[in-house]
This record gives C-alpha cells, structure tokens and sequence, in this order.
C-alpha cells in the first residue's frame, strides 16, 4: 500500500483476488490460496491505513481512495490493488435488500414534502421529494418547502412513530425490526462490518481526544470523517449495517470511576492490532447494560429506555464542542450518521436516553461556544454546534418516546438548565457595547420546551406536579425585568443598544408557550384552583403529601417571593388626596429606566383570558381575585438617611402599612406591606408609563432602539401584542378588579409621574370649594393629562 503513503509488509491475506461471485451466491472473492478474503487482520490494516496520512505528510486526494479500500474490506476482499466494481456490487446487494426506512438527510436546497393526513407526529413529520412521488397522496392535506439548511433533518418515510403506513413508499417500510434487519443482511457484510465500525470508531475516539494532537500516530481528521461518511452511506443501503452501527456506538467502554458530566478524558489509545478490544463488553455504568439491539420494545410500550452510561455515543456526545476545535469535518460527519442510524428505532430510544441524561451538560457547552474567553472554544460558534441544529426534534415530538421521559423528569431537567443558565454568567456578553445576555443561544432550549409542550398530555403533567409548575414559575419571576435599559439624559449614547433583538425573540418564543401550557384551563377551569395533590393523585410519585394549592395561587407566591428578593431601593409616595384612605403607591421609573420583559405578569394575564373563555370559568377567576387580595407580603430593607424623610411621612399617614425602625438604632431599617395584587399591578403599569415616556420623545438620546422596542411591544402587524401588551392590561385589570378604586387610580397617576400634578388639582379645587378635601374623582385635570399620555 505505497499509495497512501506508508509500505505494508505483504502476507498471503494480500494477494490478487481473482474472483467475484455473483451477488445471488452471497460469498465473497475466493483467494489463490483458497482461504476467504476476510481475515482478523482487516482492523489492523485499517488502522494502518487510516494513520498512513501522518507519515506521507497529507491527506489530500485520500478519501476516496479510503472509501473504495473500505468497500473491498467491507466485501471480504484486500485492497492490495484497486478495484473499481467494489462499490457497484454493494449497490447491486442493497437493491435486493427490503429497506425499513428511508432516513436520507436533507441538504441545502432539496424539496421537502409535508402531509398532514400522514404525519402522525407535529409538522416536523416529513418526506424527502423521491418518497413522497412513490407514494399516493391523492386527496391529502400536502405542501413543500425548499430546504434553506445544510442539514435540514431527515426523511420519515417509513418510520411508523412518524408517518402513517399508508402513505409510505414502495421501497420502505417492509422491515419492521432490528433482527429482520440483521437476517436480510448478506452474510460476508454481517461478519466483516463490525470489526470495521468498531476500528473506525475507535480512531473517531482518539481524533476528539483533547491529547490526540500529541498522541503517537493519530489519523488525519479528513481521513476519519471520510471513514465516518462511510458508514453513514453504506447505513443508508443496508437497514442491517446500520444496526451494527448502532450496536458499535451504543457499546459500552471503559471509562475512570466517578468520570464527571463533562466531556470526558479519551481511554489510552489501543496497540494496533487491537483497536477494536473492549467495544460491545460490559462496564462503564456498572450496570447490566443491555445492548439496545436486543430491544424491539415499542415506542409506546412502557420498557425503560437503555442505559448508555460509558457508551461511545455518550462520549462523542459530550465531545461535540472539544472536537471541533480541531475542525468541522469529523463532527459534522458524526452529525450526518446520528441522523441515519434515528431512522432505526432501537437506536432512536439508545439515543434519546442518552441525549437527554446528558442534556444539561451539552447545554451548557452549547453556550459556552462562542465565548472569547482563553478558558474556552473561542473557535467555535455556538450556530454550528450539535445541540443547536435540533437533532433532537427526532424524538421530541414523538409521543411514545417523550412521554417516558417526561415521566422519569426531563421536564424539570429542561426548566432547572434554564434556570441555571440565567442564573451563571454563560450567557453575558461582555465585549458587545453595552455588555449584556446573548439570548439567541438560548434558543435551542425554548424549541425542545416547546416540542415536549406540544405532546399531549404534558401540559396537564405539568400543570398538575406543584414541584414542577414551582420551577415553571420561579423560572419567569428569576427572568423579570431582563435587559433593563437606563434613559440617557445629558449626552447621545455612543453605541445603540442591539441586545434587545435578542431579549425579544426569547421571550416571544417564551411567552408563545403559555397558550399550549394553558390549554387544559379551557377543558376544565378547575384545573386554576383545585388542589394539585388531587390533580396529580394519579401520577405515581408526583405530589403526593403537599398542601392544597392552585396554578394561580402558586403564581401568587411565586410573585410575592420575586418582589421579597427585590432590594427596597425607594420609598413609596403617599397620595394625599381627599376622599382617598392615604394609599401607598410606588414612584415612578418611567423617566429612568424601561424594561419590556415581565414574563411572570403575563403568565397571570395569559391565565385569566383562559378562565375567562372556558365555560365556566367565572367561578373560577372569583377564587383567584379573593386569592389576589389575601395574599400579601412585608417588604423589609436597609433604610438611607437621604429616604428618612419620605420613610416617615409614609409610616406616619399609613402606619399598618410601612413602617421604620426606631431613631437610634443604625442602620435603620424600613418595611412596606402592600397585597399581591398592587405586586402585579405595578409591572405593567411602570412599563405602560415607560413606552408613553418613548413615544414622548423623553429617550431620544438612547437612539431609536427604545422607539422600536415600544412598535414591537405594541405591534399589531404581526400580532406580536397578544404575547406582550394585550398579557400585560390582562394583568393590570386583574389587579384593578380586586383593589379599591382609589387605590388603582393612585397607583396609575403616580406610575406616570402625575402624582404631583393631582395633589395640585386637588388642592386648587379645594381651595375654590372652600374646604380642605376633595373626592378624588374631581381631579379632572390631572385625569385629564393621564389620558392625553395614555392615547
């Protein structure tokens, strides 16, 4: 084999071959010595030729001749000579082997087909251009798109968790198991395959290994993506190789006690001769781990998925990120095989087990990419990372599949990452003008949200597990206020906020949710207020022994304990006015600063419009209005010798309500009791003050972000207001039919900064009226300036 670079020493398993037989005989070429051509060499001389680059110096113009080496190999022959019919008689051999499912992958520009009447699954069900001819759609709900991705997922045809048996083609979907597969295997590739996919992934394991550049001999890159691109196209012919792949990907190795949930250290490269030793035998988990080619258990059947701890797919998994610091060829071409071998369905269930039991792990090294730290993948963007070309929508709307996971917590393990992502400082930016979160990289995390959402009967799992809908909640009152932004005063800024863009498509995508979550609300309003350990009796496990409490009362709690952990920073105003019981509002921020993300609020207002439009649901929005009222908080902080005076004056005209602690004690300390329902009424209200504000020219030194924030915000074409502004006067109406008057009037004088405008008014009504008190309802002409603002 000079050719590539590195001489072998010949033996009488590399003499000429000098015959094929004909593909109805099912052997290979005899050999002049009359042994057969497969030898127990044949890993050996992969890997000899696979690390042939690393001597010769370059890999250039290698991988074709690799591939046409590996079909000899693969057909039981040697490539001691080329011989160009290899690759012609396996495709002779795959056109009379029955094929299960089509799994092509989609490339830039191919025509995509959908069918609503065959999809079984979301709209993320669909069939390549060739298959879809194949078959008859007479009369179906049909339409394509052009794919604008490289890899543009796969093709379901044939896979019956995805797309009707009627509307498969006449070339898929005649193999119904992995042990069918393997019989309707020719015999030579079933005994040479798996030597071969285990050499190869073995040189895969050394290639992404962080050491591999140092390592004695590696393979050149191009050469093992070549290799991988190999199995992914022979996979393609024959439903039984990629069996085997699965079984050499799903196999155990041995991994250090206690290897942490990071991208693991590579195992000690293997001698030559046994680059395939210890792939397919037990350890890693020290579990009985049983091969999940043995499983044909249905996806709606109820069998725990596969333990893939320790397995090579876990490995390359939590690789993903570390390999591609070396180049893009070998994980891109590991990407390309996973989206094949999910056409078959055990390794799909191997998958999805492993995929999600290491999902907070591969979350964050998804977001971390891009980060120009020197501690991290600086060279990589996070856009071409596995986690963000949604592999996983190839088991996340299926619901046999998810499901199961729901149920062993991959719900509350999605919601704890977010939380926990928000929490670091993964996602800050610090290098943009100003620094802020690069939301896009969340993205990923809100679309597997959603495709588990859209599952039916998640919502309502959801809904009724007090544990889980307290981390849904937590989870919006942790993301309140995001992408706070202050009001330029004196100068122009010097650089235009642009992180908004962002911070907006998140929580459009996020808000987007609440109406699928919500959904139960309209088939049972009682699901509001009932008591979640009766929701949830059924679920084994989940609720049991808690408290009666509701979906909003929980909500309540949620919002009461954000606006405890909030410092109390100012001092609320007192409204004077006569006629009015002296109410405590808090001061305007409309003037100072603006955020557009209340995401807690709008879940309250997105619940309400829902009880509002079932049946029955009056009963229902009167149990969560009295909740609203009786729910209060005492909101204790640090008290500043500047805020003293204001302190007082509101302790002294509402002392049940605020309060300071005696005068020689130092530092003072302040309290503030206000009901949950003005918590929820001020959020809208400031941001409602703050877009008038924008629209009254008072940012324009901030440049035309705040401006295009509010036409969003707002926005009717599209109809982004029903996920934004429409949410938030839900909130504030809710607020307002629990409160007093007054005290809803007050509050929305004093969020619009015309708090002092009205105690004018009243005093100069008073003045003419010859007495000292005035209803409220007489000030007109503050009334008046707060719907000039408010049109």
């Amino acid at each position: 084999l000079h050719s590539w670079g590195r001489p072998v020493r010949p033996s009488h398993h590399l003499r000429r071959v000098q015959d094929i037989h004909p593909p109805g005989t099912w052997t290979c070429g005899d050999m002049s010595d009359g042994s057969t051509g497969h030898t127990d060499d044949s890993p050996s001389l992969l890997t000899s030729i696979l690390r042939a680059s690393s001597a010769s110096g370059s890999s250039r113009g290698l991988a074709p001749k690799l591939k046409a080496s590996l079909d000899l190999l693969l057909l039981g022959l040697r490539p001691d000579e080329e011989y160009a019919e290899a690759g012609k008689e396996l495709d002779r051999l795959a056109a009379s082997v029955p094929k299960s499912s089509c799994g092509r992958g989609f490339q830039k520009g191919d025509v995509i087909w959908k069918c609503k009447t065959c999809a079984i699954g979301d709209d993320t069900c669909v069939v390549c251009q060739e298959c879809f001819q194949d078959a008859d759609h007479t009369g179906h709900d049909v339409s394509f798109y052009i794919s604008r991705a490289t890899d543009g997922g796969c093709c379901d045809c044939g896979d019956e968790s995805a797309w009707d048996r009627k509307g498969f083609c006449s070339r898929h979907g005649r193999s119904h198991s992995s042990s069918e597969a393997l019989a309707a295997l020719p015999p030579p590739l079933a005994s040479t395959a798996p030597p071969l996919f285990d050499t190869i992934l073995s040189e895969v394991v050394r290639a992404t290994a962080s050491g591999a550049s140092s390592s004695r001999d590696p393979a050149d890159p191009r050469l093992v993506a070549a290799a991988v691109d190999w199995i992914e196209k022979r996979c393609g012919s024959f439903d039984g190789l990629a069996v085997l792949a699965a079984q050499a990907l799903c196999g155990p190795i041995c991994l250090p006690a206690g290897t942490p949930s990071a991208p693991p250290p590579a195992p000690a490269a293997p001698a030559s001769g046994e680059a395939q030793a210890g792939f397919g035998a037990s350890g890693g988990c020290g579990e009985s781990c049983a091969p999940v080619w043995e499983s044909e258990a249905r996806d709606s059947g109820g069998e725990p998925f596969p333990c893939t701890r320790g397995s090579i797919l876990e490995l390359l998994l939590l690789r993903d990120v570390q390999m591609r610091d070396a180049g893009r060829e070998v994980p891109k071409a590991l990407q390309d095989l996973y989206l094949r071998l999910l056409s078959e369905r055990s390794f799909k269930r191997a998958f999805a087990a492993c995929y999600t039991a290491n999902y907070g792990a591969l979350a964050r090294a998804h977001c971390e990419a891009a980060l120009p730290n020197e501690d991290r993948h600086r060279g990589v963007a996070a856009e071409e990372t596995l986690f963000s070309s949604q592999i996983s929508v190839q088991f996340l709307n299926r619901p046999g599949l998810v499901m199961p996971l729901v149920q062993t917590g991959f719900v509350r393990t999605l919601l704890t990452t977010m939380r926990e992502l928000h929490a670091s400082d993964v996602l800050l930016w610090k290098p943009r003008r100003p620094a802020g979160r690069d939301w896009r990289r969340q993205l990923p995390l809100l679309a597997d949200l959603r495709f588990v959402l859209a599952i039916e009967g998640v919502p309502k799992e959801l809904l009724g597990d007090v544990q889980l809908l307290q981390s849904w909640l937590g989870m919006l009152a942790q993301m309140h206020g995001v992408d706070t932004q202050e009001r330029a005063v004196h100068e122009h800024v010097a650089h235009e906020n642009e992180m908004w863009i962002g911070a907006f498509n998140f929580f459009i995508g996020l808000q987007s949710l609440y109406t699928v979550l919500l959904k139960p609300l309209l088939a049972s309003p009682a699901l509001a207020t009932a008591p979640a350990a009766a929701l949830s009796a059924p679920l084994a496990g989940h609720g049991a022994g808690v408290e009666p409490c509701s979906l909003l009362v929980l909500a309540i709690t949620a919002l009461v304990e954000r606006e405890m952990s909030q410092p109390l920073s100012q001092p609320p105003l007192v409204c004077r006015t006569a006629g009015c019981s002296h109410c405590l509002v808090p001061p305007s921020r409309a003037a100072t600063t603006i955020s557009f993300h209340l995401p807690l609020e709008r879940f309250v207002g997105a619940a309400v419009q829902r009880l509002a439009a079932a049946r029955g649901g009056e009963e229902e929005l009167a149990k969560v209005a009295h909740a609203f009222s009786s729910e209060g908080l005492r909101h204790e902080g640090a008290c500043g010798a500047e805020a003293e005076a204001a302190w007082l004056a509101a302790a002294e005209a509402c002392p049940e309500r605020a309060g300071l602690s005696a005068a020689g004690e130092a530092p003072r300390t302040a309290w503030w009791r206000r009901s949950a329902a003005e918590a929820l009424l001020d959020g809208p209200l400031q941001l409602a003050a703050a877009a008038a504000a924008v629209e009254g020219n008072l940012w324009v030194r901030n440049g035309t972000a705040p401006r295009q924030q509010v036409h969003n915000y707002a926005s009717t074409s599209p109809p982004l207001c029903r996920l934004m502004a429409d949410p938030d006067r839900l909130a504030v109406q809710l607020a307002a039919a629990v409160l007093p008057p007054d005290t809803v009037l007050a509050a929305l004088f004093s969020a619009f900064g015309y708090l002092p405008l009205l105690h004018a008014a009243a005093a100069e009504v008073a003045h003419e009226a010859g007495g000292d008190k005035v209803d409220l309802a007489d000030a007109a002409g503050g009334a008046s300036l707060l719907g000039h603002a408010l049109g």
